[in-house]
């Protein structure tokens, strides 16, 4: 009989355990890690996503008021003049996008009807508007250099006279306003019109935006989990508003727009401004990507990061052939993609897409002002609005 011995298997040491463990360890911590990252990356796609939603919805809304303020109800047509759409809507939009009081001779003539330059650039801003007050109220930035800050009509209380959009003082509109096609009279001084808040909220607020009801939050009817409702109606949160950057590309067609729009998140709808920084005698070169913001002694570093927003603003005098035009101040955004801060006298900001072509620039660059938006998320070119019928979209 052949006897054999089972050979005995060796048990597992006290080290092999500690280094599964330790394998084990870096393994959680690399997957633990991802939480904040995952966190990060679904916050920035529900801000995208959101903003996205709200920047289609603005441009609806605006060429709905644009298409309002032209087409005549009665025949259907679209009315004859800029004066004629004024006068029947009271749209403030349509004086703004004509003149400005910092430019023109004397300041705030206007652009001769038949001219074929580019309009005036004009911030429709029912929140800024009704936040704001003073020059920062009437200007971006508070800065009566750069374009005017308006509104839209429905969202401003004023009487049956028509208002000074311009808010200029003693200002006269016959030269607005040629024989036969009516002066509607603005009072001089210009009058206050205050802002209907529940109307800015409507028409610039993203409206699924909603505040959902938790255990105990004070709602009305809501249990957990559906939109709360604190005073019997739907809490909608008010994170996420619109403001629409307008210029016609030519002067003699006064019913097309270019239309930009500039969604925000975290501006306050009613009452707390948001900051607007212009920085004066910055530098950008026709075609690069890259903006210089000179920081004299004791000014403050823009408040500029990584995939925000940076508008710079320069004056255009004459046309890239060299003939001589009402000047009026662009208003143009860039993506940034990185920031410098290595010179301690100024900020290199580097941005996605090349600097527009404005006008003739002098020494090959612009001198104007980059200006800072807090609060500004997204900036959606949406082409081209049309009374006439849907364009450029």
């Amino acid at each position: 009989m052949t006897a054999f011995s089972r050979r005995r298997r060796p048990g597992v040491t006290l080290m092999e355990v500690l280094i599964a463990t330790f394998i084990l360890s870096i393994g959680l911590v690399a997957i633990m890690a991802l939480f904040p990252i995952g966190a990060l990356n679904m916050a920035r796609s529900i801000n995208q996503d959101r903003s996205a939603t709200h920047g289609v919805n603005s441009d609806a809304v605006f060429r709905y008021y644009w298409k309002q303020a032209w087409n005549d109800p009665n025949g259907g047509t679209v009315r004859s003049s800029w004066q004629e759409a004024y006068i029947n809507s009271q749209e403030p939009v349509l004086v703004c996008l004509q003149a400005h009081p910092s430019y023109g001779i004397p300041p705030g003539t206007p652009i001769p009807d038949v001219s074929s330059q580019p309009g005036f650039v004009v911030l429709v801003d029912p929140v800024g508007h009704l936040t704001n007050a003073g020059t920062a109220q009437l200007f971006v930035a508070g800065d009566a250099r750069l374009p005017m800050r308006t509104t839209l009509r429905r969202c401003v209380n004023y009487p049956a006279a028509s208002p000074n959009p311009l808010r200029i003082p003693g200002y006269s509109t016959a030269n607005l306003f040629p024989p036969g096609q009516g002066d509607p009279g603005w009072p001089s001084p210009p009058v206050a019109y205050p802002s209907i808040i529940p109307a800015v909220i409507r028409l610039t607020t993203l409206p699924d935006d909603m505040t959902f009801a938790r255990p105990m939050d004070g709602s009305t009817f809501a249990v957990n989990g559906e939109p709360a409702d604190f005073t019997g109606q739907i809490d909608r949160g008010g994170r996420y508003n619109s403001a629409w950057l307008v210029q016609r590309p030519r002067n003699d067609v006064p019913s097309e727009l270019n239309v930009t729009v500039l969604v925000y998140a975290g501006r306050s709808p009613t009452d707390t401004p948001s900051a607007e920084t212009a920085y004066p005698n910055s530098v950008a070169v026709p075609g690069e990507k890259t903006i210089v913001i000179p920081l004299p002694a004791g000014q403050a570093t823009p408040g500029t990061r990584r995939g925000g927003w940076i508008g710079f603003s320069c004056v255009v005098a004459t046309t890239p052939q060299g003939n001589p035009i009402t000047p009026y101040p662009t208003l143009d955004f860039y993506r940034i993609t990185g920031v410098n801060t290595d010179n301690p006298n100024a900020v290199v900001v580097e941005i996605e897409t090349p600097i527009k072509v404005a006008g003739p620039s002098q020494n090959g660059s612009y001198t104007g002002a980059a200006v800072v938006f807090d609060n500004l998320v997204e900036v959606f070119d949406r082409g081209t609005v049309s009374a006439a019928g849907i364009t450029g979209r």
